[in-house]
């Protein structure tokens, strides 16, 4: 990563060979390159060819914002007509003539990386024309922004061109990193990139390469082999290049599993590098036997695709598994046999957790029925009476990875994933993951901002809620309950929380609040994107709507939605301001841009909205994101007075756990106590504005807790 390329303060090609000292190296560890430059040349492409391949491979994306040379009869051409028409037909010619010299010289191999990078989405240009008091001039800013998968950052600025010329020239870069030297201007240059790339300026304008353009260049990657996809030995070099260092407190989870006989949970926070963690557990464990059988099992598809590419990176070239489908169990058991007969030594499955449960996937793993090793992510829906047929017992090594472990009332599914995994060997808790150790350091997760929205019902829905709970609390005086008394109970208490989920006055409140947000962040030349909303199954159609009037670019998140990849990296890239979800997002989906979390309903299963916030604090600082946002819809009684003493006690003991979780690593935390205190007072909850859902559970076991259902 940049820690090993030794960086300088400054580079002169009087005392150094930039390219290859500097340029390269960088590139060669990047998975993210945005560039301003006065002048592009293809010959560049040539001159740090070695790092560009290892960028694609890494799947890097590259930002390249440059000039328009334009001429006089350009420029008299331009106050005759369209201006925007006019430099579009001259990108592409620009661009054409690029591509004719790199054919005149035979330069296929540079060709080949130019069309291969922007067709597969690698390379992205833009082109800005100097407006106003500059439509003279050129863009000439020289600036080039690095970042690596850890989150470091370098931005370069100098002199130099991306030409051969710059290379031969008296050229001189200075060096400023977002860790350690230069961190103050970092930010600086981060916000002048965007600023230029966006055309944000008044006296710049850019423009982007038209469809017909990029389509004519697609059309030529066709005739070479992309340069870039490489041969197993250079697949070998890239995939060291990418493997990060574990983190001390990694390596510790590891050192407790192996102690614990290669056996146990890692209850670590969401963000913490638990996937990392384990995969390079199982890593450790192939280096000592020589040979490993791994299964991984997560709960969705999306979320097992991303483990294949993980799993990849370490060289476990996995099959994925997923329903009771022919393809994945002839290769399966043809890989199976391989290693079986010694052919293979390293062979690997993964699955969803449906997939696990189902006939032909249960009939695989006893096939295998010797010392193969499971990896169970986000494994405490496992636990349940349904599921936990996946908890396979011939499995000889094992590691169950989640935020959250134990089961919300359901003793019984806890004990069942502790006895299985033989406990909890390595905890690494939000605080830490935020705050780092003693020292400062292994801070993982961003720091944020929580605010409780306080929704109240309308006239309707409380005398409906009153009379639910009024209901719910005959049947749970019964000292004897039949089985029809506990099913109607889980019924009205489902009932009830359907209520809560969908009160009228959220969605008003909702647009008011993002109407609000998107008019001071727009105010700043910042783009509202970014943004999670979380709302009641049955109501994201509605939401979608509501946030689309506002001019929103706004897609679902739902169960059945296809294309879940290509969402995600739209919503990444920021091509979508906002995704919408009931459930879906709540399990491992790692999109560490995501800045705003809007909950609009919540369960009281801390698991639930736990997960949620994680969703929001990973850190992202090649997106400037240094904290995270989360809004949290809360009922409550706030209006003193329109509330008995019964259904608003009932209301904030159903709240405030939640509330209590979110508020104690708050940013703003006693500001946010004070905003509800009067409240809790009155109606003497002040206690439980405190009270963790976990603490809560231990008070309530043995009490009436249908109130917090």
């Amino acid at each position: 990563m940049f820690e090993e390329c030794n960086l300088k303060r400054t580079y002169t090609t009087i005392e150094e060979d930039i390219t290859q000292e500097l340029n390269i190296p960088l590139l060669s560890n990047s998975i993210k390159y945005d560039r301003v430059v006065g002048f592009f040349s293809s010959s560049w492409m040539k001159e740090v060819a070695p790092g560009l391949a290892l960028f694609a491979k890494n799947g890097g994306k590259a930002r390249i914002a440059t000039s328009v040379v334009l001429s006089e009869n350009d420029w008299n051409a331009i106050q005759k007509g369209d201006m925007d028409k006019y430099i579009s037909s001259v990108i592409d010619k620009q661009i054409f003539e690029t591509i004719e010299e790199l054919k005149q010289n035979i330069e296929n191999e540079t060709l080949a990386t130019l069309s291969w990078m922007i067709k597969e989405g690698i390379l992205e240009f833009r082109f800005g024309v100097p407006i106003g008091r500059l439509d003279d001039g050129y863009l000439h800013t020289k600036l080039a922004i690095y970042y690596d998968e850890t989150g470091k950052g370098v931005a370069v600025f100098g002199s130099q061109n991306d030409s051969h010329q710059s290379t031969i020239n008296d050229e001189t870069q200075s060096v400023f990193t977002n860790w350690s030297f230069g961190q103050d201007y970092f930010q600086d240059y981060v916000k002048m990139f965007d600023n230029k790339w966006n055309g944000l300026s008044d006296t710049l304008k850019t423009y982007s390469i038209s469809e017909a353009t990029k389509d004519k260049i697609i059309e030529i990657s066709k005739q070479y082999e992309c340069p870039y996809k490489q041969t197993n030995n250079q697949i070998n070099k890239v995939n060291d290049t990418k493997k990060k260092k574990l983190r001390p407190y990694q390596e510790l989870a590891i050192k407790k599993w192996i102690e614990n006989d290669y056996n146990g949970l890692f209850e670590m926070a969401t963000g913490s590098g638990k996937t990392f963690t384990s995969i390079s557990a199982a890593k450790q464990l192939y280096d000592k036997n020589k040979k490993i059988c791994l299964v991984v099992l997560a709960p969705l598809k999306h979320l097992v695709t991303q483990w294949a590419d993980e799993l990849e990176n370490f060289e476990f070239n996995p099959i994925l598994c997923f329903d009771d489908s022919e393809k994945w169990q002839r290769q399966a058991y043809s890989e199976l046999q391989k290693y079986k007969v010694g052919l293979k030594n390293k062979i690997c499955f993964v699955a969803t957790h449906k997939t696990a449960m189902l006939p032909p996937f249960q009939e695989f793993i006893n096939s295998i029925n010797k010392d193969w090793m499971l990896i169970a992510d986000e494994v405490h829906g496992l636990g349940s009476q349904n599921q936990c047929s996946a908890l396979f017992p011939t499995a000889r090594y094992k590691i169950g990875l989640s935020a959250t472990p134990h089961r919300w009332y359901d003793e019984v599914g806890t004990k069942r994933l502790i006895d299985y995994f033989n406990k909890t060997v390595f905890e690494f808790d939000l605080e830490r993951a935020i705050k780092g150790d003693e020292k400062g350091e292994n801070k993982v997760l961003t720091p944020y901002e929580y605010e409780p929205i306080l929704i109240e019902f309308s006239e309707d829905e409380l005398s409906d809620f009153e009379s639910l709970t009024h209901k719910i609390g005959l049947i749970a005086l019964k000292k004897n309950k039949t089985q029809d008394d506990l099913d109607k109970l889980e019924k009205l208490c489902r009932d009830r929380a359907r209520i809560i989920g969908k009160a009228e006055n959220k969605l008003p409140t909702l647009i008011e609040l993002v109407r609000k947000h998107k008019i001071e962040i727009e105010t700043l030349g910042e783009k509202y994107i970014h943004n999670l909303f979380y709302c009641a199954p049955g109501e994201h159609k509605t939401v979608l709507e509501e946030l689309s009037k506002l001019g929103l670019k706004v897609h679902e998140f739902v169960s059945g939605v296809k294309q879940r990849k290509e969402i995600l990296d739209a919503f990444a890239k920021g091509e979508i301001d906002g995704l919408v979800a009931i459930k879906c997002l709540d399990e491992g989906v790692d999109v560490p841009a995501t800045k705003r979390a809007y909950i609009l309903a919540s369960s009281t299963n801390p698991k639930e909205f736990i997960q949620r916030r994680g969703r929001v604090l990973r850190l992202s600082p090649e997106t400037g994101k240094y904290k995270a946002y989360i809004y949290d819809f809360m009922l409550g009684p706030w209006t003193v007075g329109l509330y008995n003493e019964n259904t608003a006690k009932c209301l904030l003991k159903r709240e405030l756990p939640r509330f209590s979780e979110f508020n104690s690593l708050n940013n703003l935390k006693y500001e946010m106590q004070n905003k509800i205190r009067c409240v809790c007072e009155y109606f003497g909850t002040i206690e439980e504005m405190d009270m963790k859902p976990w603490d809560v559970y231990a008070k309530i076991m043995n009490e009436d807790y249908t109130n917090f259902m």
